[in-house]
């Protein structure tokens, strides 16, 4: 795939470890926010949900 391509390329340049550790700290960084952004989404979503029922009991 395309992300195992970019990693063997990243991995090949041992010269360049320093900027491919501070590359991957980024890429999980975003990927984390992206993560907590979708689950408080779906939560909130879920939390609406549940109100919408509530009013109706």
């Amino acid at each position: 795939t395309l992300t195992c391509a970019i990693f063997r390329e990243l991995l090949l340049c041992k010269d360049q470890l320093q900027v491919t550790h501070t590359v991957l700290s980024d890429v999980l960084y975003l990927a984390h926010v992206e993560i907590w952004v979708i689950t408080l989404k779906i939560l909130g979503d879920r939390d609406r949900e549940t109100d919408r029922q509530n009013m109706f009991h």
